[in-house]
């Protein structure tokens, strides 16, 4: 498993592809995607259920305005490849520097 804190405004354009990749996956696999929003008392946040596991992939962190959480667990789906895919393609490493 795979968490990754994304900046509403520096990871704009990030969180913008991975909400596109989340709302196909709801659009396209409803009985296993969904999209939480404005219900009372439940957090807005995409999820992903199986007969085994209910889970949050998406969610704005309760501390932050700026933040959102995303859980990513490759291997499990084709959607999480796809956004581990979408993420490996945008983060560049770089050397640590002493």
């Amino acid at each position: 498993m795979i968490r990754i804190l994304l900046h509403a405004v520096q990871d704009a354009r990030l969180l913008e592809q991975v909400a596109g990749i989340l709302e196909t996956a709801v659009e396209v696999d409803p009985d296993h995607w969904d999209k939480v929003k404005d219900q009372p008392g439940i957090v807005d946040h995409y999820g992903h259920h199986t007969d085994t596991r209910s889970s949050t992939v998406l969610v704005k962190e309760s501390w932050s305005p700026w933040y959102y959480r995303l859980t990513i667990r490759p291997g499990e789906n084709a959607v999480y490849d796809n956004l581990a895919a979408l993420i490996a393609s945008t983060l560049v490493a770089t050397p640590a520097t002493v």
